[in-house]
């Protein structure tokens, strides 16, 4: 039995399933959905199960063969990175860049592809296959990496914290030692010339990836929260009856002097766009060159929630609709007033918490 390939895999089932119970259970609790990262996670215990199968045949009850399951590894490894691609996809735009996602596709696809074929073909060319199947993997690996970096990196442009510099450094770091692989160990190997003997490339590199993931797992414990850190400005987020009046508000768009003219605007033009559109839609954003109005409308409370960001993600339009649904449970219809008295809203800000956890750690643009 390979001892060390058991430990490793043991490591990354018990790892990847703690990670995945923990997300379960504050998306259970908070009731915001775990964007991807909770079923990359759940996914990547699969990696740690055939990476025990090939510890040893005593784990391998199927009789598969070693290197069937290194292709099927690699094939979860594909899959797993391929969901934390559109989670840091989902903290930075509302929609996947179709460029990134085209590329990542495509590498992804041919890696598999290359991987299993390279099992059927002769000597030679299932040698350059199997080249291809592992450089392929590796530039998929840093694009999906260095996109996870720059998110973090962003973030922590506009607020600078150890913590998502600790995050970028790390996801670059992991991104390099795939580079190393391909050109220290992948590409001599095929020539028949190894660079280095006597010691296992791979195997250091393994550990370094393996390092600098607890290094994001550790700037993470303390606050689970810290993994939604936008690099995106968020400037108000507010609470506006239909009437024009707010209720509560989170934060100060510096660019508006004064709040009420916001409200009273997205009243009008939410009245106008039905007017004129005969829809029976609500006008649900505004948008210029560096400010996005997110606007989510609960008619049947008479409410409209609003925030003010410099662009629109996935992760801020779910964060506004939980606070939406949140807020109308907290304070019913019957409680609200043209004549506001702040406190009471109070408790408010603990629902913004709650929707929007990146705020706990990058508050509202000053």
């Amino acid at each position: 039995m390979d001892l060390g390939l058991f430990i490793v895999g043991l490591g990354l089932i018990t790892g990847f399933l703690l990670i995945t119970m923990v997300f379960g259970i504050r998306e259970r609790k908070t009731r915001r959905k775990v964007y991807f990262i909770k079923e990359a996670t759940a996914l990547g215990s699969l990696t740690g199960i055939t990476n025990v199968a090939l510890s040893g045949p005593e784990f391998n009850p199927l009789g598969l063969a070693s290197d069937l399951i290194l292709r099927i590894t690699l094939s979860f490894w594909v899959l797993t990175f391929a969901l934390m691609g559109l989670f840091f996809m989902a903290l930075r735009q509302e929609f996947p860049d179709w460029r990134v996602a085209s590329l990542v596709t495509f590498l992804g696809t041919t890696t598999i592809i290359c991987g299993f074929a390279s099992l059927s073909q002769p000597a030679l060319e299932g040698n350059i296959l199997a080249l291809v199947w592992k450089a392929g993997f590796a530039l998929y690996s840093i694009v999906v990496f260095l996109h996870g970096a720059r998110v973090f990196h962003e973030a922590n442009q506009r607020q600078a914290d150890r913590r998502s510099a600790v995050i970028a450094l790390s996801l670059v770091t992991i991104s390099i030692s795939y580079v190393i692989n391909v050109v220290l160990y992948d590409v001599p190997n095929f020539q028949g010339t190894p660079l280095l003997t006597g010691l296992s490339v791979e195997m250091v590199l393994d550990l370094l990836r393996i390092s600098m993931m607890l290094m994001i797992v550790i700037a993470l414990i303390t606050d689970i929260e810290y993994m939604y850190r936008l690099p995106v400005d968020v400037y108000s987020i507010s609470v506006i009856r239909d009437s024009g009046v707010y209720l509560y508000s989170y934060g100060h768009d510096p660019d508006v002097s004064d709040p009420g003219l916001l409200s009273s605007a997205i009243c009008a033009m939410s009245l106008f766009m039905k007017e004129t559109s005969k829809s029976a839609s609500s006008l649900r954003r505004v948008s210029t060159s560096n400010r996005a109005i997110l606007i989510e409308p609960r008619e049947d409370e008479g409410v409209i929630f609003v925030a003010v960001v410099e662009r629109a993600t996935l992760v801020l339009l779910r964060s506004l609709q939980l606070f939406a649904d949140q807020f109308v449970q907290r304070y019913p219809r019957e409680t609200y007033s043209d004549i506001v008295n702040p406190e009471d809203y109070a408790d408010a800000s603990q629902l913004v918490y709650t929707a929007f956890p990146f705020l706990k750690r990058c508050d509202v643009a000053e």
